[in-house]
């Protein structure tokens, strides 16, 4: 109360400047998460693209292929963690058509079943797609796509995922210092 009258006992120059300084300050703060919410889904869509190419450049992939028809895990393995690593994704997984895994950053986690429930669009419409899912290494944005055989049965899927963590943590770092998103992620 003591506040609204002491604004009342203003001059009009006083009431205005306040009232244009409350007004600035809105709109900053509106700009502010207008731009941050923006910055989040276009860092999302970047990175959805990301995994999408390199989902997309393996599933042709001769040692992908014949690892799935011989049920051979350890070579799909070895070769899914090297692009893992030079591709900075948090996880390749590569998923037979039971959902039972031939690859994962945890070795431990190979031969149990992909978890996160997303898999049905391209083990059984044979679509590619990206999506949000909690899966063992927590909440990501991950790509999806069907692996075919020769003859074009789908025989596997694989998923490529960034964890959404890791999308707030360059969120932040660009918040907090200010700088370019490719010094940081790329």
């Amino acid at each position: 109360m003591k506040i609204i009258n002491t604004f009342r006992n203003l001059g009009l120059h006083n009431r205005l400047a306040i009232f244009s300084l409350s007004l600035i300050v809105i709109q900053t703060m509106g700009l502010g998460f207008v731009a941050s919410y923006y910055l989040h889904s276009s860092l999302e869509q970047q990175i959805g693209m990301r995994a999408m190419s390199v989902a997309k450049s393996l599933v042709n992939s001769p040692i992908i292929r014949q690892g799935l028809l011989t049920k051979n895990n350890r070579v799909i393995q070895e070769y899914i963690e090297v692009i893992r690593l030079n591709t900075k994704a948090r996880f390749i997984v590569i998923g037979d058509t039971n959902g039972i895994r031939y690859s994962h950053p945890d070795p431990e986690k190979i031969g149990q079943k992909m978890v996160g429930g997303d898999n049905d669009g391209a083990l059984l419409q044979g679509q590619s797609y990206t999506s949000i899912a909690l899966g063992t290494l927590g909440k990501s944005l991950r790509a999806k796509s069907p692996i075919y055989s020769k003859q074009g049965d789908i025989i596997g899927v694989i998923s490529v995922g960034y964890l959404e963590q890791d999308i707030q943590d360059i969120i932040a770092k660009f918040k907090n210092r200010n700088i370019f998103i490719e010094k940081i992620w790329f």
